[in-house]
């Protein structure tokens, strides 16, 4: 055999023998095999957390009572010159008690805002009716002061009526647990009020025989402007919705009304004036329900899924 034949035979058996081995390898192999590092496992965390539970707008409707509502107007007969008779002062004088309460109901408007700290801040306008009107009467008797064989009689009344009252006011509030929520508030308050008194005096002779009269009136009615505060506790009860406890103080301040005193006996002048002064004030505890716009539900712990 030639060199050349050898050489050929030999270069024919390194191909068969590096063919087999290729075959080999990639028979053990998996095809496509990612290289160690990839082969690590990947974890990427599915981070679920809850929006802020009080943020944004809000519309609802509340009911409760009112109480301790300044009284109704106090009548003070004073004199405009002396001398004058006391007597006439005295049954011309009267206050009543100031222990009078009304149902109350109406509805509310607002926005919340809150921090990632949990703060809520917010700005709220309510509007409510009060139910009834509030009035009294009272009687006296004097003699009088220069002819004790006269006899004076005095008969006073009062009403008073608090229409609707209104507040804007702020919030401030820090959630203590999921869902529920403490507040604060104050503001501007409004209201429709007005009050009326009446005096009637009658002066009589031993035989019974009324010998004078005097009479005095006084009305108001209008719009009032003063402030409220109070405090609260909310509750978000289920998605959408929250229940409230809340206490209001409200003070529209104080009107006075002076009044002639006229009388029915010719040619004789009564020095003396009707003062009729009256306070808007009082305390309201009520219920209240809200729907709330953002969809909020109470907030829940952050979750991480794998």
């Amino acid at each position: 055999m030639s060199n050349v034949s050898k050489i050929a035979v030999a270069f024919g058996l390194l191909t068969t023998c590096m063919s087999a081995a290729s075959a080999t390898a990639l028979y053990n192999s998996p095809t496509g095999a990612p290289p160690p590092e990839a082969l690590r496992p990947t974890i990427t965390p599915d981070i679920e957390i809850a929006r802020p539970a009080w943020d944004g707008f809000y519309v609802g409707a509340n009911a409760g009572g009112a109480w301790g509502l300044g009284g109704l107007p106090s009548i003070a007969t004073l004199p405009t010159q002396l001398p004058t008779d006391p007597s006439l002062l005295e049954i011309g004088t009267g206050g009543f008690p100031s222990n009078i309460g009304s149902f109350v109901g109406g509805g509310q408007i607002g926005y919340n805002y809150q921090w990632s700290t949990g703060l809520v801040l917010g700005l709220e306008a309510d509007l409510q009716g009060f139910t009834g009107k509030s009035s009294g009467a009272q009687g006296s008797l004097a003699y009088d002061t220069y002819f004790s064989c006269i006899t004076e009689l005095g008969a006073l009344r009062a009403s008073k009526q608090l229409d609707y009252l209104g507040t804007v006011r702020a919030r401030i509030g820090y959630p203590v647990a999921a869902g529920l929520l403490p507040y604060f508030t104050g503001g501007l308050a409004y209201g429709h009020a007005s009050f009326s008194t009446a005096l009637f005096g009658v002066a009589y002779a031993p035989d019974g025989t009324a010998l004078a009269s005097a009479t005095s009136a006084a009305n108001y009615s209008d719009t009032r402007v003063g402030w409220s505060a109070g405090a609260g506790l909310e509750l978000m009860t289920f998605p959408n919705w929250s229940a409230r406890f809340e206490y209001l103080y409200y003070d529209l301040g104080s009107v006075t009304k002076v009044s002639p005193i006229f009388n029915s006996w010719t040619g004789f002048n009564t020095p003396a004036v009707a003062q009729s002064s009256v306070r808007f004030y009082g305390n309201i505890a009520r219920l209240g329900l809200s729907y709330h716009f953002n969809n909020a539900t109470p907030p829940a712990p952050v979750v991480a899924k794998y």
